[in-house]
């Protein structure tokens, strides 16, 4: 894999996004509606969420565990 191949992001869709981080599709769109959640790209009618994003909202909502 070249250097550009390796630099494009990833997109999904959010029935992949639901699939992936367990949250319903209605969720992920009242989310939108909201203006709140996973940051997002809008297409047309097409949403797409980078991998990239998914990841770091995932993240960012871990909660540590202490023993």
């Amino acid at each position: 894999m070249d250097k550009q191949n390796s630099s494009e992001e990833v997109w999904l869709t959010e029935k992949q996004v639901s699939i992936l981080i367990g949250l319903s599709l209605s969720t992920l769109q009242k989310n939108r509606h909201k203006r709140k959640g996973i940051k997002y790209a809008k297409i047309g009618r097409s949403v797409r969420y980078a991998l990239s994003d998914v990841i770091e909202y995932m993240n960012s909502h871990k909660i540590e565990l202490v023993i």
